[in-house]
């Protein structure tokens, strides 16, 4: 897995009364597919989940971050073999700092910046997908994006099915206010 052959730009989200920075890694040439207005909504919509959800026990000082990596087959490929020992690729794969971030995050320290975890995504397997699902691949990838995020919070489908059904009505929230961002934002 060389990181370095493929196009890299970071790109960080700050957003203006956030709680959540959402650094950006392209390391397949997607680059050109998403732009910064594309990820600001994604970053707005965790940003309300959190503080609708969570409950806003965080804390006012506390700032949130999470790297998003969009990726090759071949480097998911690799992730997924050697953390979840399947040698094959997938979709999207979170790697969470905190076990149940929900539950934790009433230990945490008011001050500073908490890390909340990484999210892998391939492009290629999201433009499968989409095209499979029959949604344009920018709606594919929100739903990877938001799926990875509900998992570095603690949120797990394959727990059982009652975990499965809180986990995509959770999904459909932050996708709904997406939409409702979107026609915000175009006005």
């Amino acid at each position: 897995m060389n990181y370095y052959r493929a196009v890299r730009k970071m790109l960080i989200m700050r957003i203006m009364e956030s709680h959540l920075t959402l650094n950006i890694n392209y390391n397949h040439d997607s680059e050109d597919l998403y732009s910064d207005d594309f990820w600001e909504l994604f970053t707005r919509a965790c940003d309300w989940f959190l503080r609708d959800n969570i409950a806003l026990s965080i804390k006012n000082s506390m700032n949130l971050e999470l790297d998003l990596s969009l990726e090759s087959d071949e480097t998911i490929q690799g992730l997924n073999l050697e953390h979840r020992g399947k040698d094959k690729t997938t979709d999207v794969l979170s790697f969470p700092v905190y076990e149940d971030f929900k539950v934790e995050i009433e230990e945490l320290p008011e001050l500073g910046i908490c890390h909340l975890g990484d999210i892998f995504i391939s492009v290629p397997q999201c433009e499968r997908q989409a095209k499979g699902h029959e949604v344009d691949s920018k709606s594919e990838m929100y739903h990877l994006a938001v799926h990875g995020f509900l998992h570095l919070l603690g949120f797990d489908h394959e727990i059982n099915e009652e975990q499965d059904k809180i986990m995509r009505e959770k999904e459909q929230e932050i996708l709904n206010r997406i939409s409702e961002l979107k026609l915000t934002f175009s006005s």
